[in-house]
């Protein structure tokens, strides 16, 4: 008589009468009966312990045997546990844990040497698992592969560890990924395509007092040691006053310089680096020749290939006879924000001014037509600052008068961590 491999059913010979055919017969039954009706429990060992086995099927129905389908898992434990299902035995199990101590039980086949083979799994405590042998891998029944990862086309992370402290990151189809802690004080932030640890963008402790660049010629800015990101206030030059002809019987005025903008810009920087610099100069008031007003230089700020500026105020026009017209303001490129110079109504002979929340004034001067009969530009006030134009008021034989210089721009720069 022959048994079965993974219940030991009983298997007579045909013809055979030794024993009788009730015999065998009856374990099959009680077999077949302990398989879906009886618990096989198991007193795991409380210390270390390398394994405990559950017995082999047995075909005269021993009873606590891999014949059962539902397996009991018991023990205070002390350690981890490793439980084996029966070397080259198939089969599946419940397996109940209700194991207390902080320590993992893993079910795996025996190699036959009292080890496991293939994957493993481990049973948590408090809860019932359905797990399956192949008579070489144990897995959840759930799992759908002989695989310790679960797809995440399955719902799973595609990955067989995570790693500690970091963020998990959905990857389509593909196995997770992690974004690591990085320094402290570091936030989770979107770069438009993915999410990375950085330190805040718009925060930060202030290093030292403004730096304020007045160099014409420009030259190199470098931030100090410790400088991630810096306030960049930008003013380019103000536009000379245009001038005015000598009396010909008519009163005329030089148009006033156009004042530039005030600008912002918020910037990320490498610490301890060179950023090159130019500051605006200011707009010659018109004198010969035209008597046309120059326009103010532009102020600019090279950080990591992209140029921030801002221009300058444009001349105030010549008059021969009557008014002027009034330069233009400057423009801003690649800044954040920017305050264009009020435009007083009134006529020539005005520049650009307005009060910047930070109590910088910029704009043109301007030429005063009451109680005075000939007048050169007033020079700009302030950095950006435009030239008046000249006035005359027609007395005879007055002189040409020139316009007022504007003022040049200036370039402050506050420096944080």
């Amino acid at each position: 008589m022959s048994i079965t491999t993974n219940l030991a059913l009983n298997e007579p010979a045909y013809n055979s009468t030794s024993p009788t055919w009730d015999q065998p017969l009856n374990y099959n039954s009680t077999i077949l009966d302990q398989m879906f009706g009886n618990t096989t429990s198991i007193a795991l060992p409380t210390g270390a312990s390398t394994y405990t086995n559950i017995s082999a099927p047995s075909s005269i129905a021993a009873g606590q045997t891999s014949q059962a389908m539902r397996i009991a898992l018991s023990g205070a434990l002390s350690a981890n546990q490793t439980v084996l299902l029966p070397y080259n035995v198939s089969g599946m199990w419940i397996i109940s844990n209700y194991t207390s101590g902080a320590f993992s039980v893993t079910i795996g086949s025996n190699n036959g040497s009292n080890a496991p083979r293939g994957y493993t799994i481990v049973s948590p405590q408090g809860y019932n698992i359905i797990i399956y042998c192949d008579s070489t891998n144990v897995q959840k029944a759930d799992d759908g592969l002989i695989s310790s990862v679960l797809a995440v086309s399955s719902g799973g992370t595609g990955a067989s560890t995570l790693t500690a402290n970091n963020v998990i990151l959905g990857n389509g189809t593909s196995a997770v990924q992690f974004v690591a802690p990085g320094t402290s004080g570091n936030v989770l932030t979107s770069n438009g395509t993915t999410w990375t640890s950085s330190s805040l963008a718009s925060g930060g402790t202030l290093i030292r007092a403004p730096q304020v660049l007045t160099n014409t010629g420009g030259g190199t800015y470098t931030t100090p040691a410790g400088c991630n990101h810096i306030l960049i206030e930008m003013i380019g030059g103000g536009g000379g006053g245009g001038g005015v002809a000598g009396s010909t019987g008519g009163t005329s005025y030089g148009g006033g310089g156009g004042g530039s903008l005030f600008a912002v810009k918020y910037a990320t920087v490498a610490p301890s680096t060179g950023y090159t610099y130019a500051v605006g100069a200011a707009g010659s008031g018109g004198n010969g020749g035209s008597y046309n007003g120059g326009a103010g230089g532009t102020s600019s700020i090279t950080i990591s290939g992209t140029t921030y500026s801002v221009s300058g105020g444009g001349g105030g026009l010549y008059s021969g006879s009557g008014a002027g017209t009034n330069g233009s303001t400057g423009t801003a490129t690649n800044m954040d924000y920017s305050i264009t110079p009020i435009i007083p109504a009134g006529g020539s002979g005005y520049g650009g001014c307005v009060d910047t929340p930070y109590g910088i004034t910029m704009g043109g001067g301007y030429s005063n037509p009451f109680y005075q009969q000939i007048r050169g530009g007033y020079n700009g006030f302030g950095w950006g600052a435009g030239g008046s134009g000249a006035y005359n008021n027609a007395y005879s034989g007055a002189p040409t008068e020139p316009g007022g210089n504007g003022y040049q721009g200036m370039i402050r720069i506050w420096e944080y961590t």
